[in-house]
């Protein structure tokens, strides 16, 4: 089959997304990846795969994205390039990618008035989400942003494609329960899995910078105050005022508008900003943690699925100190691979616990590692995943 595959976002930085189409390819179907020009180096996907970058710069897209409920132009822009995709390459499916365009999507196929099947994957609950972005809901731009519309537009969203993917079975309930009327054959269910083969290629030794560190906590991913970085730091301050050999170690982007507090916060020389590492290098960030934190603020959103660095944290065989969302606090406590907190209290005591019993933490570890390839079993999934373009 040939299947488009629709993006809006850099391509190869999008783990979800590069994984699924090396899936697709290797099961012989022709992909090709419509997205957005990104900064980040192009990756060999074999011959089945065509990659189409379009050219939007990041200013105008943001511009076009924050005003997407006063003025459809980026809606429009995304039908018109769906259109063509289908002309030009023939193609018999979609696989697009976030609620919000699924509007797009749906009016490009039927700009190319061709028969063609439509899969919405939601990467989270998306009208949640945007609740809790800071950027969106600061003074005149929660008017003109408008993050509740995307709450009242989603039952119309979610009736457009033929079938939607989610993260976790407790996110299909939920949408099954708020919406009777989408049938429970609709959904597949298709967890943040890792592309295991490419993670064991890459290499793993401990940084050479932390060599004389005792106990280093690492957080890996985007840095916002909905993801719970703020009370990661303040607990890391107590915790760093008995165990003085220790480090955190924040590695990712920040929000722009938590920018200003994040930066505040890390002052002391025990908290340590990286901006942005390559995925190779991640491997070796993990054989240097001591424990990996997961400290999302409980809501609607994370409750939708199991993050990416879940997986990568257990990949890494380290212990994981996480927040109570559900789909995390269930895996972690059914796979015992680390500890789960509901206070400021508990994750001081988890983390002093893992701490003060090393022991305990690479045992927990490694029961998250050998469970990515047993009690998980993405194969699993896969088959299901490929089911929808049998």
């Amino acid at each position: 089959m040939r299947i488009g595959v629709v993006v809006d976002n850099d391509f190869y930085s999008d783990i979800r997304v590069l994984k699924q189409v090396k899936l697709l390819a290797s099961a012989k179907h022709e992909v090709f990846v419509l997205c957005l020009q990104g900064s980040r180096k192009a990756v060999n996907l074999g011959p089945n795969v065509k990659v189409i970058p379009k050219q939007l710069s990041p200013s105008l897209k943001n511009t076009l994205y924050f005003f997407a409920n006063l003025v459809p132009a980026y809606q429009y822009w995304w039908s018109k390039q769906v259109a063509n995709l289908i002309t030009e390459e023939n193609i018999e499916a979609i696989h697009g990618h976030d609620l919000y365009m699924s509007s797009p999507i749906y009016k490009g196929i039927g700009k190319s008035k061709k028969g063609v099947k439509f899969v919405l994957d939601l990467h989270e609950n998306f009208p949640e989400a945007i609740k809790g972005y800071n950027w969106a809901n600061s003074g005149i731009r929660k008017f003109l942003v408008r993050p509740e519309m995307w709450e009242k537009k989603e039952q119309y969203l979610l009736s457009l494609p033929d079938n939607i993917v989610v993260l976790h079975q407790n996110y299909k309930k939920e949408l099954l329960e708020k919406y009777p009327e989408i049938a429970n054959e609709k959904f597949v269910v298709y967890p943040n899995f890792l592309d295991l083969d490419r993670f064991e290629q890459y290499e793993a030794s401990k940084l050479e910078a932390y060599q004389n560190v005792d106990n280093v906590i690492l957080y890996f991913g985007n840095i916002a105050e909905r993801r719970g970085v703020f009370e990661a730091i303040n607990c890391f301050a107590k915790i760093v005022k008995k165990h003085p050999s220790s480090k955190l170690l924040f590695v990712g982007p920040v929000d722009k508008a938590d920018q200003e507090k994040f930066f505040a916060s890390i002052e002391d020389e025990s908290m340590v900003h990286i901006p942005w590492i390559d995925l190779s290098e991640l491997p070796s960030y993990l054989a240097t943690a001591t424990i990996a934190l997961a400290p999302f603020i409980p809501n609607p959103q994370h409750n939708s699925g199991v993050a990416n660095k879940i997986f990568q944290y257990m990949y890494g065989a380290r212990p994981i100190v996480a927040s109570d969302c559900r789909p995390q606090k269930e895996l972690i406590k059914e796979l015992q691979c680390g500890m789960i907190y509901t206070n400021q209290d508990e994750f001081y005591e988890a983390l002093d616990y893992l701490i003060l019993n090393p022991e305990e933490g690479v045992a927990m570890g490694q029961r998250g590692k050998e469970a990515l390839n047993t009690v998980l079993n993405p194969k699993g999934y896969d088959t299901e995943f490929l089911r929808l373009y049998a």
